[in-house]
């Protein structure tokens, strides 16, 4: 039997999430001990945490490229094994492609730039574990841990670690064309994993 919800604690709502939802967002709720009353009935009970800044120590972040993600084999270099994650956080920028809303939580950024290499995929999903207030065409700076996630490369963010930048034309679908070197179609699809595709016709 899984976890029954709430079990043992009190959950009170952060006085920062205005919006209402039917769904459980875990960002959103601070977990006291079971029968804590601290706050009621009180207007600030809890002090919501803050929102998320693109710096590191109060310093502009050095941004990692997409395409160094990626990389040109069929997991990221930055990946060494079980248990297929990163311990370090990593700075990404990039321009929001598509929004995830179902069981997978998040959305795919592409990259500013293109890096030239047709080796390397310009596309990488953010994994956000929350349904998140973004639109495509969004220029976004997230923080994250690189991770493998069944063949899938993506960053993975531990709390709402990403904000708006600014907004440009939102990126249209790149043609995938088959190389002489892929040994496989599996192959070509990786060098566009995370990228919105038109796939070759039969």
């Amino acid at each position: 039997m899984g976890e029954t919800f709430g079990k043992d604690k009190t959950l009170v709502r952060y006085q920062n999430a205005y919006q209402p939802s039917s769904v459980y967002i875990a960002q959103q709720w601070a977990t006291l001990a079971k029968d804590d009353l601290t706050g009621l009935g009180e207007l600030e009970a809890l002090e919501p945490p803050q929102a998320f800044q693109c710096l590191d120590n109060g310093n502009e972040p050095v941004f990692t490229a997409i395409q160094a993600i990626q990389g040109e084999g069929s997991s990221s270099p930055y990946i060494n094994g079980y248990p297929y994650i990163t311990d370090e956080q990593f700075f990404v920028q990039g321009v929001v492609s598509a929004v995830s809303t179902g069981i997978n939580q998040g959305f795919y950024l592409q990259a500013l730039e293109d890096d030239h290499n047709p080796l390397t995929s310009n596309g990488l999903y953010v994994y956000t574990q929350s349904n998140p207030s973004i639109a495509a065409g969004d220029v976004v700076c997230v923080r994250g841990q690189i991770q493998e996630f069944y063949g899938q490369t993506q960053l993975k963010l531990n709390e709402q670690d990403w904000v708006k930048q600014g907004e440009q034309t939102a990126p249209v679908a790149t043609q995938v064309e088959v190389l002489a070197s892929d040994e496989n179609f599996e192959q070509t699809l990786e060098r566009y994993e995370g990228m919105l595709v038109n796939l070759p016709q039969a």
